[in-house]
């Protein structure tokens, strides 16, 4: 208990005005930040909580997906300027986004739900440890280059490793196993990226809503693929299980 309060001192720290780690800008950019993201992940859950639950939202499910798509583009070309009409592109996205995971958090639901449980408070967990590690990779320029060159082998060799997976099955944990590396490490990347803009914006105003886009995806990505290596290794272990089944079955 004493290990997790001062855990928890420490991670408030970086936020306060005393022996601050981060500066008074990065900090409320941060602040923001984190507000916005789960502000978007809260329009995410209602949008999947809409196709689980409600009838309605399943009539105009092509209407939804297409609003999806014109938040993007509505994100990528409105003048960050626009801040009140960009914030509701962000959050027509989620909603969007949360709705075309539906489908999968249904499956997910009917056959392995406990999967879903620790799939989320994993993701959760992980997000936030390397979150919190990219406050701390602040000036270490020369390990943010190295950083870069890391996630671009591991983007080809998670590549080659779906392209192996499509000819055996033996590749598919390697292959999601990577992705749970790279995504995390884009956590960390990303986390590091938006403070060094910050710092180095010479006090102009830095657009939140973006750096939320950012994060968003990291999120989303890592539980999507943490819940995929589960439901390997849970769908393994049934086979094993099944012959050893039909093993004994036969002696």
């Amino acid at each position: 208990m004493d290990i997790l309060l001062q855990a928890t001192q420490s991670f408030a720290n970086m936020f306060s005005n005393e022996n601050a780690v981060l500066s008074e800008p990065v900090r409320r950019h941060l602040r923001e930040v984190y507000l916005l993201l789960g502000s978007t992940l809260i329009c995410a859950a209602f949008g999947c909580w809409g196709y689980l639950y409600v009838d309605f939202f399943s009539r105009f499910s092509g209407i939804i997906s297409l609003s999806g798509l014109a938040s993007i583009f509505g994100l990528i070309f409105l003048s960050t300027t626009r801040k009140t009409l960009r914030l509701a592109c962000l959050f027509a996205f989620a909603f969007s986004d949360g709705f075309i995971l539906g489908p999968f958090i249904e499956e997910g639901l009917n056959h392995y739900e406990e999967l879903i449980h620790t799939a989320f408070w994993s993701a959760l967990v992980v997000f936030g440890s390397f979150s919190v590690a990219g406050f701390f990779t602040t000036g270490r320029r020369q390990q943010f280059y190295q950083l870069s060159i890391l996630l671009s082998f591991l983007s080809a060799g998670s590549l080659i490793f779906a392209f192996a997976s499509m000819f055996t099955q033996k590749f598919a944990t390697l292959h999601l196993l990577l992705g749970v590396v790279s995504i995390s490490l884009y956590v960390l990347y990303d986390t590091h990226l938006i403070i060094r803009r910050v710092e180095q914006s010479m006090g102009e105003k830095v657009d939140p809503i973006t750096d939320t886009f950012k994060l968003y995806k990291d999120a989303v990505e890592l539980f999507f693929v943490i819940y995929r290596l589960l439901v390997t290794q849970k769908e393994k272990e049934e086979r094993s299980r099944k012959r050893e089944e039909r093993r004994r079955k036969y002696l």
